[in-house]
């Protein structure tokens, strides 16, 4: 029978106490424990003593927290509790209570009541260690020191940090993205790794210039659209074609990544003079979503297709095989029947990466370069 008189113990072995913070020190992975999801006005926190979730508070406006968010065992901050840490790019729920692993990519310091108040930037890095780890290798095997790179839908920044510590101090970097929570997260990686070959917009890159609604994703923050939605949360961002940023840059671009939820196509017509003129060295990694394509504008499917056959550009589908990236040639013909298919059954978040050559010398170069890997 219970001892009702019996007092509870105020400290009892948890996961803060006994899980360590790294889960691999030498590749900087930590353990975090998911304390709450994003898109959530619940503030729950973990008692340090029981290892018990909390409900802390309730919000009282319509403002959700924009990330996942938990906190890393065995360490303390400032404030006397374990340090805070928001998990980024994260597309699926998290459960509370759970064990995510993620790699710091900065971090953002809180005046709270006069109390330092840290947090932990982090994207989660479920079983590999990195983001995105196929798409990671590519840039990883294709840049060197001294190139030039564009990162469109630059998100927080974990292309244009890998990029900028590739090309190192004679490349550059120029990196747009046009949410301005997400720019402000970037401008701080960028500053606090110190990168001085990286320069930031707050503006997106279009055929045309001018102002148009960005609509917001509540639930994953990579996914922010210019095409309408009419559901969403809405802000005003700048926007300019590619070839009028960079009208009087001189040098050459050697790769350019793009991200821009179905606004691809209107991103490569206002960049034809840059593609021209770089047609011998240019690769691109672009997704292929051919639902967010459609929404964006009717039979932008064929004019994306025709795009590149215009140029007759080396088309791969970025695959993995055995943890190390395949690349698989497709053709138009291929790429126009998966699409109108995906259009069909109405799979509208249906993308893959797609990795292009405007030249010959451009693919054979790269394969050379990916094969010493």
């Amino acid at each position: 029978m219970a001892n009702l008189d019996q007092a509870p113990s105020r400290s009892m072995p948890n996961l803060l106490h006994v899980l360590p913070a790294f889960a691999d020190e030498a590749e900087l992975r930590l353990n975090t424990i998911v304390e709450l999801n994003s898109n959530t006005i619940n503030k729950y926190e973990l008692i340090t003593e029981t290892g018990h979730l909390k409900l802390d508070r309730v919000g009282y406006s319509s403002l959700a927290y924009p990330f996942a968010y938990g906190c890393i065992p065995r360490t303390w901050d400032e404030d006397g509790d374990p340090l805070d840490i928001e998990i980024v790019n994260v597309t699926e729920p998290l459960i509370p209570g759970s064990i995510v692993e993620a790699r710091i990519i900065g971090i953002m310091t809180f005046d709270d009541g006069g109390e330092v108040d840290d947090k932990v930037i982090a994207p989660c890095l479920l079983g590999s260690g990195t983001w995105e780890p196929v798409q990671t290798k590519i840039v990883i095997s294709m840049l060197s020191a001294g190139q030039n790179v564009i990162d469109i839908g630059a998100n927080i920044g974990y292309y244009t940090l890998l990029c900028s510590k590739l090309t190192g101090e004679r490349g550059k970097v120029f990196s747009f993205e046009p949410e301005p929570r997400n720019f402000s997260i970037l401008r701080a990686n960028v500053s606090l790794n110190n990168l001085t070959n990286v320069v930031l917009e707050n503006k997106a890159i279009s055929n045309s210039e001018g102002s148009s609604y960005l609509y917001l994703s509540a639930h994953n923050k990579g996914d922010h659209r210019l095409a309408f939605e009419p559901h969403r949360e809405r802000c005003m961002v700048e926007h300019l074609p590619l070839d009028d940023y960079l009208r009087g840059f001189e040098s050459e671009i050697h790769f350019l990544k793009c991200d821009v939820q179905g606004h691809e196509l209107k991103v490569l017509r206002g960049m034809q003079k840059m593609i021209e003129s770089n047609l011998d060295h240019l690769c691109c990694m672009i997704e292929f979503s051919p639902g967010l394509l459609e929404r964006e504008e009717a039979s932008s499917l064929e004019a994306f297709l025709d795009f590149f056959n215009a140029y007759q550009a080396e088309i791969y589908w970025i695959k993995e095989k055995s943890g190390q990236p395949d690349l698989v040639p497709v053709d138009k013909t291929l790429l126009r029947k998966l699409g109108a298919e995906m259009i069909k059954v109405r799979k509208v978040d249906f993308s893959n990466d797609l990795l292009i050559f405007f030249s010959a010398n451009a693919r054979a170069w790269y394969f050379d370069k990916m094969g010493d890997m």
